[in-house]
């Protein structure tokens, strides 16, 4: 099994974040990757439509995986998702 497709909408993500964001999203804690998709779930189960959550929940999600120390490791404090 793969997910070919789910990649290529994560990468697409980062593209766009890379054209739109400043600054690199390593520099940031894990903790404040989750809470952004947190807040990214909130607007999607509310069918908010602003954004496509689900494929920002997730990329914010592989964030916050690539900078934990350990997978299930602990995550650092961070301020939560505006």
């Amino acid at each position: 099994m793969t997910f070919e497709r789910a990649l290529a909408v994560i990468e697409a993500v980062m593209r766009e974040g890379a054209r739109t964001h400043a600054g690199d999203w390593r520099t940031l804690p894990a903790a404040f990757h989750i809470a952004h998709a947190t807040r990214h779930l909130e607007l999607l189960a509310a069918a908010d439509r602003s954004e496509p959550h689900l494929a920002h929940a997730a990329t914010r999600l592989l964030m916050a995986l690539e900078l934990a120390r350990e997978p299930d490791g602990p995550i650092s404090a961070a301020p939560t998702a505006r």
